[in-house]
């Protein structure tokens, strides 16, 4: 029997890795097995698409999202760099105290792309999950060269709380138009508004209501004077708001091209020709909830298995799907490491020999 191992990480518990090799040790040995961590766009694409893909991983010391100097790195592979934000502008990155987008910038994200460019790169690809910042993109625009300039032509600092108090953009000396850029997210919130960035991810990021409400007052003006000059309406582009309105400063600065995380990932992999000639599919994630079959990882591994009618099995440390939903995606079983016995926080600390003892159980 071939089984493919392709789960995502155990979020503050395993990495995708760390859960591959958990469930390959559990296997009996006479089964043949691929590994294939997985990743949905978010933190730790990086090390997946290390995983998968023969390239070097680069460290540059950039500004962190307070503009203090911190190592980052992004991976180098043929012509393309893989550059994941939370690297350079997340929100791990600082602690509870330190926490306020309006104070935050997406400069050190900027700076990495630069850094890439420089490598002589035709294609960046970037991830922009696990974002501090609400600069709508601004931050990496300036890295970049471009200019924000309030009423009274004086150059602004690239942060959250001085979005609206753009006036005009000017824009860099040295064009960016020879490389391809592709963000990478599932998010699909517009740039502002009751369902956009400001209101609903600023206040995770240490934003207060009264600075919610500043934050996107901003973006909208910055949305405003992107049209104004590009001709480009960031409001109706599904994805705009992912990480603070990098999503659609990104495609207004750098005339990216949004792609799904969990698309480009499964196409990075090869994932869909491996799930094809596999006669078992073993993937999962910390929590199975609604996200997780509505266009995440395990919803894509899942749609192609079925249309293969190859058995899938997922792997979790709790699930919130009934099995009979999860049964019409195709899956065959759902092995949860919390359950009357085991409460949660002991999971997430034994998760690595959870999985192996669930799955051993089993054979």
């Amino acid at each position: 029997m071939k089984v493919l191992i392709c789960p995502d990480k155990f979020k503050g518990s395993l990495t995708a890795i760390d859960v591959a090799r958990s469930i390959e040790d559990a296997l009996p040995q006479s089964f043949e097995k691929e590994l294939v961590p997985m990743a949905d766009g978010g933190e730790g694409s990086l090390e997946v698409i290390a995983a998968n893909m023969t390239g070097c991983w680069k460290t540059v010391v950039v500004n962190d999202p307070l503009f203090r100097p911190v190592s980052a790195k992004y991976y180098l592979c043929q012509n393309s760099a893989y550059i994941e934000m939370a690297k350079a502008s997340g929100y791990e990155l600082l602690n509870d105290t330190e926490r306020d987008c309006t104070k935050t910038s997406t400069f050190g994200t900027g700076e990495l792309i630069k850094d890439a460019r420089n490598e002589g790169v035709e294609n960046i690809y970037l991830f922009i999950g696990g974002s501090a910042t609400n600069d709508g993109g601004i931050g990496v625009a300036a890295a970049l060269g471009f200019m924000f300039l309030d009423i009274d032509k004086n150059v602004l600092k690239p942060i959250g709380e001085n979005l609206a108090k753009i006036h005009d953009i000017k824009l860099p000396v040295t064009s960016i138009e020879n490389t391809n850029f592709t963000v990478v997210c599932d998010v699909v919130n517009p740039f502002y508004g009751s369902n956009g960035a400001a209101y609903v991810y600023a206040a995770q990021k240490g934003a207060s209501p009264a600075q919610i409400i500043e934050l996107d007052k901003g973006l909208e003006n910055l949305a405003n004077k992107i049209k104004t000059k590009f001709d480009i309406d960031l409001q109706s582009l599904a994805g705009a708001g992912a990480a603070g309105g990098l999503g659609g400063g990104a495609v207004a600065f750098l005339k990216a091209k949004i792609k799904s995380g969990t698309k480009t990932l499964i196409e990075i992999t090869g994932l869909e020709n491996k799930i094809v000639s596999s006669d078992l599919i073993i993937t999962g994630e910390g929590k199975v909830d609604s996200q997780s079959i509505s266009g995440k990882l395990i919803d894509g591994i899942c749609k192609i298995a079925k249309a293969n009618e190859i058995p899938v099995w997922i792997i979790c440390g709790i699930s919130e799907i009934d099995e009979q939903t999860l049964a019409k995606l195709g899956v065959k079983k759902v092995i949860s490491l919390v359950n009357e016995y085991i409460k949660p926080a002991f999971a997430i600390k034994n998760a690595k020999s959870l999985i192996k003892e669930r799955i051993q159980s089993l054979f």
